[in-house]
């Protein structure tokens, strides 16, 4: 790519990625907390976010690596560090807010810890869980993995889907409780809550690839394949793809010129069960109740509802 080239495409920066400057992302905000959403982070919060993780990428991925100078001899032989800065460390490193919008977890009104043990009583990792109100005429609770939105062993809820015990009933399915017996209220709220995290989040990573594109720290071509390299880690590890969006046809249109395939796709769930990225559990017992762990996360963009 020629300096005029680059000088160019430079032009097209809309500077998205500066939150307090972006009056369209702004105005979605302001409408979304009217209509009920309860923040996880102040527009600074989203903006020290983004920051974070482009920081964090440069620092990954530097520019002598994407050039493949990474193999010089003598003084100037460089070992590569991206193997010890993968996703798992890069979200231990944000606040629990900032983790939870990151993984896109389900958030309720009230919410606790079950902790996973193997078969010595060794605690070996564990996952949050949100206690949902579905009674109508007395207080019901069901718990629901905050991960995976997997539906805990409820006697009653499981016999009225004609579920066993050892089925996996998950979040969408509470939908279809008969609205005499049970009230869909909170968790009407839970999931529109959740589906919100969800669309935030997913412009949160798509101003974070446009702010490393356009990094004054880095050539473009440079910053194109680092954001390449992001949504390819972020989409694997925390088990999502990213939504196209019009607002967002820089990013594909940049990445095509670096020779790379679209990214950007219809969204869509990776079908990967039994990975968690937390908690990487193998044969796992939950404690006074044994239990079966899988990953399957239904949203609302693939039809969860």
């Amino acid at each position: 790519m020629t300096c005029e080239e680059e000088e160019n495409i430079r032009k097209q920066d809309k500077k998205l990625y500066d939150l307090n400057k972006n009056k369209e992302f702004l105005k979605k905000y302001k409408e979304m907390i009217k209509n009920g959403y309860e923040p996880l982070l102040s527009i600074d919060g989203m903006q020290e976010l983004i920051d974070y993780i482009v920081n964090w990428y440069e620092i990954k991925y530097p520019d002598v690596e994407l050039q493949e100078y990474m193999h010089r001899v003598g003084e100037f032989a460089v070992k590569p560090i991206a193997p010890y800065m993968d996703t798992k460390q890069l979200l231990s490193r944000l606040s629990d807010r900032m983790v939870t919008l990151m993984r896109r977890l389900y958030r309720g009104c009230a919410g606790g810890y079950r902790r996973l043990v193997n078969s010595k009583g060794e605690e070996i990792g564990g996952y949050g869980v949100i206690a949902i109100n579905i009674g109508k005429d007395r207080w019901k609770n069901v718990y629901v993995n905050t991960t995976n939105g997997l539906v805990e062993y409820d006697q009653e809820i499981y016999d009225y889907f004609g579920y066993r015990e050892k089925d996996e009933l998950y979040i969408n399915k509470l939908f279809n409780l008969d609205e005499s017996r049970y009230s869909t209220k909170e968790l009407e709220k839970v999931t529109k809550l959740s589906q919100d995290d969800w669309d935030l989040c997913n412009d949160l990573m798509y101003f974070t690839a446009l702010k490393m594109i356009y990094s004054d720290d880095t050539v473009l071509n440079l910053g194109i394949k680092r954001a390449k390299l992001f949504f390819e880690e972020i989409q694997r590890d925390l088990n999502i793809r990213f939504i196209d969006n019009p607002q967002y046809n820089t990013i594909s249109d940049l990445l095509d010129k670096a020779n790379v395939s679209k990214l950007l796709k219809e969204s869509a769930v990776i079908n990967d069960k039994n990975k968690d990225l937390l908690d990487e559990p193998k044969k796992l017992v939950l404690e006074n109740k044994p239990k079966k762990v899988k990953v399957e996360v239904k949203r609302k963009n693939d039809g969860r509802m």
